[in-house]
C-alpha cells in the first residue's frame, strides 16, 4: 500500500456516524472472513450493526491493519479518539476510520494526526441530520458502502 488513509466521518451528535462505522465493520467482516480482529471496545460483546455502543477495533486484512473508532468526542469520552489514534499508530494501521463532531477535540485530533503523519491522505465524509428514520438508515447504508469501497480500493493499491 503506497498511500495511507485516514477517513473521518464528521457530523453533529446523533446523525448516524457510529452506526455507519459499525456497518463498515460488518461489511469488512463479511468480505474478509479470515481477517484477524482485535476488539478493544466493547469488551466481551459481539459487535453487530444493531448494538448501541461505540466500537474500537483493529482488523488486519491481508497484512494491512485497519483501525476503526466510532466514538467522536461525546462526554465523558473526550480523550477516546486521541487514545485510539495513538493505538492505531503503534499498531501501524495503514487505514484509519473514525467519527468526529463538526468541530472541537475530535476534529483537531484528526487534523493534527494528518499534519504529523503526512503520508496519510485525509478524507472527510459528512453526516447531516435526517429526521425520517427510514431515510437515515438508507443514508447510513449508502455511506457505509461508499467508505467500504474506499477501504477496499486502498487495500488493493
Amino acid at each position: 500500500m503506497k498511500t495511507k488513509h485516514i477517513i473521518a466521518l464528521k457530523g453533529p451528535v446523533n446523525v448516524g456516524k457510529s452506526t455507519t462505522i459499525r456497518k463498515v465493520f460488518a461489511l469488512l467482516k463479511e468480505a474478509y472472513p479470515t481477517a484477524h480482529i482485535l476488539i478493544f471496545n466493547p469488551k466481551g460483546i459481539e459487535i453487530t450493526v444493531t448494538i448501541e455502543v461505540d466500537i474500537t477495533v483493529i482488523i488486519e486484512i491481508n497484512g494491512t491493519s485497519v483501525g476503526m473508532e466510532s466514538c467522536g468526542d461525546a462526554p465523558p469520552y473526550h480523550n477516546r479518539l486521541i487514545e485510539s489514534i495513538e493505538r492505531f499508530k503503534k499498531a501501524k494501521c495503514s487505514i484509519i476510520l473514525c467519527a468526529t463532531r463538526t468541530s472541537g477535540i475530535s476534529v483537531t485530533t484528526v487534523e493534527n494526526f494528518q499534519r504529523e503523519q503526512p503520508e496519510f491522505r485525509l478524507v472527510w465524509y459528512h453526516n447531516k441530520a435526517e429526521p425520517q428514520v427510514n431515510l437515515r438508515e438508507q443514508r447510513d447504508d449508502a455511506m457505509a458502502q461508499t467508505i467500504f469501497k474506499q477501504i477496499q480500493n486502498a487495500l488493493n493499491t
